[in-house]
């Protein structure tokens, strides 16, 4: 598979539990970063064409703008992992347009369909 893949996540098994299941499912995560700094330097080094970012609850908007600007430098789909499924979130998440929503807890099925329709709209952006 051909995809670079950047995860974006704060807690350590959330990070764990994404990059085990899609590194067992074939797919190659290039990169993983705990805070934004990390992020954006290593976007800058792996480049990536799928992002997974977390953007959990309570998180200021900064959180939202790092995952704008890693879609925008890396004209990447980006899947966004929240806490849950609150409301005034969603309208936050919407509006960044993501190829996939993964709310936790984490479950496998979930990171797979989430990945593969990232993948299918970078596909379709090239």
């Amino acid at each position: 598979m051909d995809e670079t893949i950047l995860i974006v996540e704060d807690d350590r098994d959330a990070r764990m539990e994404i990059d085990s299941v899609l590194v067992q499912s074939g797919y190659y995560v290039a990169g993983v970063a705990s805070d934004d700094a990390a992020a954006i330097a290593l976007g800058n080094v792996v480049r990536p064409n799928v992002v997974v970012i977390d953007v959990h609850q309570g998180a200021d908007r900064a959180r939202l703008d790092l995952a704008a600007e890693l879609k925008a430098t890396f004209a990447a789909p980006v899947i966004v992992v929240a806490d849950t499924s609150d409301h005034a979130r969603g309208v936050e998440v919407s509006a960044l347009h993501p190829a996939a929503v993964i709310v936790k807890p984490i479950r496998a099925p979930d990171v797979l369909v989430a990945i593969r329709r990232a993948i299918g709209v970078a596909a379709q952006a090239s």
